[in-house]
């Protein structure tokens, strides 16, 4: 899934709501694995973690 709104202005909300749906439908889905461009701020990588993880407590980093 890609990062709903754009890198510089992403929709916590609505990545919070899309993962609801997610996890609602399909139960077995209990971990993630997010990457980002080079150019995306640790801070931002790092508030789209702790927003992932209020649904999802595993999340993992990928390289890209």
């Amino acid at each position: 899934m890609k990062l709903p709104g754009n890198e510089k202005n992403w929709d916590a909300d609505l990545l919070q709501k899309n993962l609801v749906d997610i996890t609602t439908r399909w139960t077995e889905v209990k971990e993630v694995s997010v990457s980002a461009s080079p150019t995306v701020k640790y801070k931002e990588l790092v508030n789209l973690i702790n927003t992932t993880q209020k649904t999802l407590p595993k999340v993992f980093i990928s390289g890209g």
